[in-house]
């Protein structure tokens, strides 16, 4: 019986230590998740890209609009290429193409707000999928880390893909001279795009108007001696935004290849958004709207107007290499460019279609 009772203490002692062991090994377990993912998603610092960050050449593609719920707030991202705007030391901001819908989950009135996509460098964070950032009124980031699915959901739903456009042949016709264009311009793509322009003894003169489908104007350069110099257009691209489409997206004054003077914003909607002041390529002053109509002042106006500018830096790198890659040459009487000579199809640089687009609105 003692013999018995012995075995008993002892079994009853084995399970207290293997219990006790078990809840230590449980701690230590829930400790380091908690720290793990406490070094992943975005530290709410952002910095502007450097120069030498490879991250600037990536841009975030998001195939379809999405409808986020999530630590009490519902958030619709737009589809369509977030270029990235700013890094921190865990990751990279890509800015989205349209203000992001923002709505309280219970309580409180829905609005439209500047921020995009933010996304681990690391293997590990990356794993965990991308999260969503929105700039607040006072210059400070909210953010969110997505639902789980995003990260099974990469190359379906969205994807992280070299900056910059795809590949296609242009066609150019263009009057010649000396050897030299000199003349009214037009060059077409196979996929349907169009520019539209003159020369002046071999430089680019007057304004360059770039098309999509052959009649959507998207762009418009103006060129005096083959450097920006007047009043350069954009206008909301309709793949991206169709009820939109044609309406003015920005207007800027140039002089001698830089920024001088007004540079104008709008919403999707036709509201302002932003108007900058600029002097010799620098920034004056900065008033900055969100799409409601609400003045937007401080660290975040300054924020805003510094990400706009990035964000058509990047832009115009892509239009400017479309105008580039599909430049004429007078070798004959019509200059044509090599059947198989690569150019940037402007369309494609936002949204690769390589699927049947389907009916999509912003609202």
């Amino acid at each position: 019986m003692r013999r018995d009772s012995g075995t008993t203490r002892l079994l009853k002692k084995s399970s207290s230590d293997s219990g006790g062991l078990t809840a230590i090994g449980y701690v230590f377990f829930v400790v380091i998740v908690l720290s793990l993912l406490a070094c992943v998603g975005p530290t709410g610092k952002p910095r502007p890209l450097q120069p030498a960050s490879k991250a600037a050449d990536t841009q975030f593609v998001l195939e379809e609009s999405y409808w986020a719920t999530m630590g009490g707030v519902v958030v619709h991202l737009p589809y369509g290429v977030y270029p990235a705007a700013f890094e921190d030391d865990r990751g990279v901001y890509y800015s989205a193409p349209y203000p992001i819908k923002r709505k309280p989950l219970v309580f409180g009135s829905e609005k439209l707000v500047d921020g995009g996509i933010f996304m681990e460098t690391s293997s590990f964070g990356r794993s965990l999928g991308p999260w969503v950032y929105m700039l607040r009124e006072d210059g400070s980031i909210e953010t969110h880390d997505l639902p789980g699915s995003w990260a099974s959901n990469e190359g379906s739903l969205w994807r992280i893909e070299p900056a910059g456009g795809y590949a296609n042949a242009f066609t150019s016709q263009v009057e010649c001279s000396d050897g030299v264009p000199n003349g009214s311009y037009l060059s077409t793509s196979t996929g349907g795009d169009r520019i539209v322009g003159a020369y002046c003894e071999g430089r680019r003169c007057g304004r360059f108007e770039i098309f999509v489908r052959s009649d959507v104007r998207v762009a418009a350069f103006p060129f005096l001696d083959n450097v920006l110099d007047g009043e350069l257009d954009l206008w909301y691209q309709p793949q991206n935004a169709p009820d939109y489409a044609s309406r003015h997206k920005a207007r800027f004054q140039y002089s001698k290849g830089r920024r001088d003077g007004l540079s104008q914003y709008w919403c999707p909607n036709g509201r302002r958004r932003a108007e900058v002041l600029y002097a010799g390529g620098v920034i004056e002053h900065a008033d900055v709207w969100n799409c409601e109509v609400k003045r937007v002042s401080g660290k975040e106006a300054s924020l805003i107007a510094r990400q706009l500018r990035e964000n058509d830096e990047r832009y115009f790198k892509v239009l400017l290499s479309t105008l580039e890659e599909a430049a004429p040459s007078c070798e004959g009487s019509k200059a044509k460019k090599k059947k198989d000579e690569p150019a940037v199809v402007l369309r494609n640089s936002f949204l690769k279609h390589n699927r049947t687009l389907r009916e999509k609105t912003f609202s």
